[in-house]
């Protein structure tokens, strides 16, 4: 059995969330949570998470409070951990 390297994916929509999952499986484990303050959670606690997908409406700390927190932590890990925003077409520009 191979090691996967896992991957958070956060997103409030549970539809967005499975389809990240199974488009990432093939390569990573995936945990998915569905608050930005869960995923924040989450990445204090997990040490194995190598990178972050999140969307930028999410419940309790939305995207953008999320990347905030996670660069100016004072863990090392988290501060460097990849994060892709995953924006919908449907937002305006200005958004």
């Amino acid at each position: 059995m191979t090691n996967k390297r896992k991957v958070l994916v956060a997103d409030a929509s549970k539809v967005v969330r499975a389809s990240l999952t199974k488009q990432l499986a093939e390569h990573f484990e995936v945990r998915e949570e569905a608050s930005g303050e869960s995923a924040w959670q989450t990445l204090v606690l997990d040490s194995a998470i190598v990178a972050v997908v999140s969307g930028l409406s999410l419940t309790r700390l939305d995207g953008l409070g999320l990347i905030e927190r996670i660069r100016a932590s004072k863990l090392s890990r988290l501060k460097n951990v990849p994060f892709f925003l995953v924006v919908s077409s449907s937002f305006s520009e200005e958004d």
